[in-house]
């Protein structure tokens, strides 16, 4: 499988011409387990290096790791440090940037950078391997990767693996299919002391809703709702029409692209209905999050579509500024005529830690992600020790602070997790203030089983039509979303020449080949 530089060089630049002529996009508003993103810094600047290191360490390779955007210097942050203490490797972090990260990804493969381990999302995962930069890892793993077999489920090998070979180690998430608790962590923000000036309620389903957007144009005069066009497709609004954050949906018995599900049009047209009623922002195709942030926290705007329990500690204050009786609820999955909200439960591996061809130390990359993996070393390095950083009441996790600040950054060094094992742990960095845990509880206490509808299609990244089509596709969708918000002329049209050009686009293959994975791991 090695190649001769020039050859990867050619690979990867043909990956990065690819993925420039794709926008940059949102996508939905997530309501899986994921990890609020981190506060994150600019670009990758070298490492300092320490005075000295411990002996241990010196028989070992010093590894280099490129990871995503961080707000905070990884490098000296106490987390990476007590992985360090922990397995004995000494790490360099370097950091991609916060915009055009895929471009610099496949620029820094390009030019030959040697880091010894990458890690990545799906998507990205996908872009690799698709263009021949990573490293089998197969007999790496039957080396020294017991911890990481361990670890990883069947379905997560599937999806790192491409002609019989694996080329990475899945990040597993999706949490407990028998217990929803903590599955929302966001919704459409809402001002409560709007709310309460108007005696209204919070809504809980689309024509409350409607209903609530309305009153607050006509006694108010501020906008209803404001969001960003470049989020995409809305998961709180698209669960009335029973359409929640997975790509894909059964129809007699065959996966079909949300895109092409017959409810889709319904919500492409209320959100239509909104934008041409006033009742949505007339930014809404140029707003970034700052300016929808900025008009919510001034009473400009009455809700914000987006927002999640970790931008809790950031609005409240704002909001109270403008009125210290205000406050922040959440407006959840909105439920329409079946009479329950839809929530995706995405089963998946979101991230994976890659070793690229160009690594210089690939043994030592496979063992460092090893001893990271380790059940006890990874609970240590997640959440800290019990008593001293965490503490369990009634089955949930909570952090003791301060001494858990230390490692709040802890989700952006630890291993690979057990499959299914760390959504519980990953609460704990719900309740970091009085105020986040409130909203988190707030968004999930009446969350049940009927409202959620398992999806395992995320495991499907490695089919080589996802690594050609999903990311253009997906951009078309949201490219496509703010077109029809503001369309004012046939917008069934609009919709049937945007399908006939998704299909054309690839579309058609990629659902034969997702039909195709479904049916051998139905």
């Amino acid at each position: 499988m090695e190649k001769g530089k020039s050859w990867l060089t050619l690979t990867v630049v043909t990956a990065l011409l690819s993925s420039l002529l794709a926008a940059c996009g949102g996508g939905a508003a997530p309501q899986t387990s994921e990890e609020p993103p981190a506060e994150q810094s600019a670009s990758a600047t070298s490492p300092e290096q320490p005075a000295e290191q411990p002996a241990k360490e010196a028989e070992k390779p010093v590894l280099k790791m490129l990871i995503p955007y961080q707000a905070f210097d990884p490098n000296t942050d106490a987390s990476a440090l007590r992985i360090q203490e922990e397995t004995g490797y000494k790490v360099e972090y370097y950091t991609l940037p916060k915009d055009n990260a895929n471009q610099k990804l496949m620029l820094e493969l390009a030019s030959g950078e040697n880091y010894d381990i990458i890690k990545v999302s799906n998507l990205q995962f996908a872009e690799l391997l698709g263009n021949g930069a990573l490293m089998e890892l197969d007999d790496l793993l039957a080396a020294n990767g017991g911890n990481i077999t361990n670890a990883v489920s069947e379905m997560g090998w599937k999806s790192a693996t491409s002609n019989g070979k694996k080329y990475g180690v899945p990040f597993e998430g999706g949490g407990d299919v028998n217990d929803p608790y903590g599955l929302i962590q966001g919704g459409i923000g809402l001002r409560t002391d709007l709310r309460d000036e108007l005696g209204l309620a919070t809504p809980k389903t689309l024509d409350e809703f409607y209903t609530y957007l309305k009153t607050v144009k006509e006694k108010k005069g501020i906008t209803p709702l404001t969001a960003s066009g470049s989020d995409g497709f809305n998961s709180i609004i698209g669960s009335a029409f029973g359409l929640g954050t997975a790509p894909w949906y059964e129809i007699d018995g065959q996966l079909v692209p949300r895109v092409k599900t017959p409810q889709y049009f319904d919500y492409v047209a209320f959100m239509n209905k909104l934008y041409q009623e006033g009742l949505l922002d007339k930014d809404f195709p140029i707003n970034k999050f700052a300016n929808t942030m900025q008009k919510f926290n001034t009473a400009e705007a009455a809700t914000l579509a987006p927002a999640f329990f970790w931008d809790i500690p950031t609005l409240v204050p704002a909001v109270k500024e403008n009125n210290p009786n205000a406050n922040v609820e959440m407006i959840t999955a909105l439920a329409g005529a079946s009479g329950l909200p839809y929530l995706s439960q995405r089963m998946q591996a979101s991230t994976y830690e890659v070793i690229p061809k160009t690594a210089k130390n690939p043994e030592a990359a496979m063992d460092y992600m090893n001893l990271r993996a380790d059940p006890d070393i990874f609970l240590s390095t997640y959440l800290g020790e019990e008593g001293t950083h965490f503490e369990i009441n009634n089955g949930k996790y909570f952090p003791i602070l301060p001494a858990f600040d230390e490692l709040k950054n802890s989700k952006q060094f630890t291993g690979a997790p057990k499959a299914g094992s760390e959504y519980k742990l990953w609460q704990a960095r719900a309740r970091k203030t009085p105020e986040m845990a409130a909203s988190f509880e707030q968004m999930n206490a009446n969350v049940t089983k009927d409202w959620i509808h398992i999806d395992y299609t995320g495991y499907a990244t490695s089919l080589a039509e996802a690594q050609k089509y999903q990311t253009s596709l997906n951009n078309m969708e949201t490219e496509f979303l703010v077109k029809a918000v503001v369309e004012t002329g046939d917008l069934k049209k609009a919709y049937d020449d945007f399908v006939a050009e998704y299909d054309k686009q690839g579309g058609t293959e990629l659902t034969a080949a997702i039909n195709k994975w479904y049916a051998e791991n139905k």
